[in-house]
Formats: C-alpha cells, sequence, structure tokens
C-alpha cells in the first residue's frame, strides 16, 4: 500500500501554469501536533509571565508596605518615649502640689486598677517585620500598657487634688478678707474703756465711722442667718459663711439682706447707722470662729 499524500495547487496570478506540492499525511499530522504544542507552550509562558509579573508589583507593594510600617512603628516608639517623658513631669508635678498642699500620695496598692489585661511578651509575633521591630512592637506593648496604669494612677490622685483645691476655694469664698464698708477705725478689738460705763471691758469687734446710709458690704460668700433687732447694736445683721465662720454687722439704718438670703462677696447687705447703743453714726462688725470673737483685722487683706 503507497503512502497517503495530500496535494496543494498553487495557481500564479500571472501565468495559467499549476504548481503542485505534496505532502504525506504524516507530514501534516506532525505539522499540526507541532503547531499545537507551540500553541499550548505560547500558552503557558504568557501566563508564567503574566503570574510573575503580578508576584513582582505584589512583591514590591509588600517590600513598600513594609517600609511604611516599619517608619510608623519608629515614629509610634518615639511617640510612646514622649508620653513617658510627659508622664514622668506630671508625676514629679503632682508630688509637688502634695508637697505643698501637706496630702500624702496613696499608695499604687491602694490606687492599682482591679483588672489588668494585655498580652506578654512573645506572646504576638509579627512575621513581615525584621526582628528589631518585633522587640520594638514588644517594648511598646508592655510600655502602653505600663502607661496606661500609671496614666490611671495619676488621674486618680488629681481628683484628690482637684477636690482639694475645690475644697480650698471653698473655705477662701467663705472667709472673710474685705472691708465691709469705708471710713475711720475709732475703737479696736480688745480690751477697752467702756464709752457708756467707763469701765474696762472687752470690744469683740471693730467700730468704722462713716456717714449714716454708708453700703455695708459682704465680706465673703455667706448666707444670711439673722436679720433683725437688738437693745444694744440695733439693726443687726448676721452671716453664717460655713466652716464654723460668721460675722456680726450692728447699728445699721437700713436691712438690704433678707434672712436665709445667699449673698457673695462684695454683695451689699445693708446701709450703716446709728441705731442700738450707739455715740455716733458707724458700723459695729465683727468675726466669729465656732462662736468665739476673734480680731476682724487678721481677715482683711484690702
Amino acid at each position: 500500500m503507497g503512502t497517503k499524500r495530500f496535494t496543494v495547487l498553487i495557481i500564479p496570478e500571472k501565468t495559467d501554469q499549476l504548481r503542485r506540492v505534496r505532502f504525506p499525511a504524516w507530514g501534516i499530522r506532525a505539522g499540526i501536533i507541532l503547531f499545537a504544542a507551540s500553541f499550548l507552550v505560547f500558552i503557558l509562558m504568557t501566563g508564567l509571565y503574566l503570574n510573575s509579573h503580578s508576584r513582582l508589583k505584589e512583591l514590591a507593594y509588600l517590600k513598600s508596605e513594609n517600609q511604611t510600617q516599619k517608619t510608623q512603628i519608629y515614629e509610634l516608639a518615639s511617640k510612646v518615649d514622649n508620653l513617658d517623658n510627659q508622664l514622668s513631669r506630671l508625676r514629679q508635678f503632682n508630688n509637688r502640689l502634695r508637697v505643698i498642699t501637706g496630702l500624702e500620695k496613696k499608695s499604687e496598692d491602694e490606687l492599682s486598677p482591679l483588672g489588668i489585661g494585655g498580652l506578654d511578651n512573645g506572646e504576638k509575633t509579627y512575621p513581615i517585620l525584621g526582628n528589631l521591630e518585633e522587640v520594638i512592637i514588644r517594648r511598646m506593648n508592655s510600655e502602653l500598657e505600663r502607661l496606661k496604669n500609671e496614666a490611671f494612677l495619676e488621674e486618680v490622685s488629681l481628683q484628690d487634688l482637684n477636690e482639694f483645691v475645690q475644697d480650698q476655694k471653698s473655705i477662701l469664698s467663705a472667709t472673710p478678707s474685705i472691708w465691709p464698708t469705708r471710713g475711720w477705725l475709732t475703737s479696736g478689738f480688745g480690751m477697752r474703756i467702756s464709752p457708756f460705763t467707763g469701765l474696762n471691758t472687752m470690744h469683740q469687734g471693730l467700730d468704722i465711722a462713716t456717714q449714716i446710709g454708708t453700703s455695708v458690704q459682704a465680706p465673703a460668700d455667706g448666707i444670711v442667718s439673722f436679720a433683725g433687732f437688738t437693745p444694744e447694736l440695733g439693726k443687726v445683721v448676721v452671716l453664717d459663711h460655713g466652716y464654723g465662720i460668721t460675722t456680726h454687722y450692728g447699728h445699721l439704718s437700713e436691712i438690704k439682706a433678707r434672712l436665709g438670703n445667699r449673698v457673695k462677696r462684695g454683695e451689699v447687705i445693708a446701709n450703716v447707722g446709728d441705731t442700738g447703743r450707739s455715740t455716733g453714726p458707724h458700723l459695729h462688725y465683727e468675726v466669729r470662729l465656732n462662736e468665739i470673737a476673734v480680731n476682724p483685722k487678721k481677715y482683711i487683706l484690702n
């Protein structure tokens, strides 16, 4: 049996002469197989190239991200160090304030928070980072946990200081510190010859002579605990400032404050007069601490 062949006729454009080209069947099959294999190899190589190109792009992106993370880690580490320094300065300032105010600093056992969590060193790994970055991150985790606890302690301590300052502010606002009226000091606090009996007696306040109608102002914040008349002091106002401090104003011509009113330092509560046992227009001013008369001049700052 002869070998099968395929004949291809070629007809030139400018001549009528035909050309015949014969190919054996096995050659055609081999050509087809070779073409198919070449095409498959081309497809495979193209896929490998595209895959490699994509991986290279991803690797470049990861390198860029890794470098960005490293930069952020170092910046964050620097911020943690700065925060530690600031907290240290705050702690020193807090301690100085406590020395000044006489408050004792509570121990950490008294102030430590009830729950403490977080990761211990080495519990978390960071595979895309180098060993140095892993060490820095572990250190920052530990430092942040420590700073969180110290910040809590300082917050509690500062709350104590704030309460103390607010209490002191309340005491200061309730402490008489200004003249209740302006005039001439005609009689001071202490022993004197009574203008009515001629005997040596204790004068429990200050006598400030001035014109009738001159305003009398509260020397501190307080509540009007008495507003009325007594035989000796005539028209009288008493202010209760709290903390055992009261102030008394006698010989008034007019009472402006009413019983139970809250008054502020500098607020007008009455006018100077000449009521009760008096030798002339003046204000009798007393300061009492736990019902014991004290020298009002010790409380006057202006």
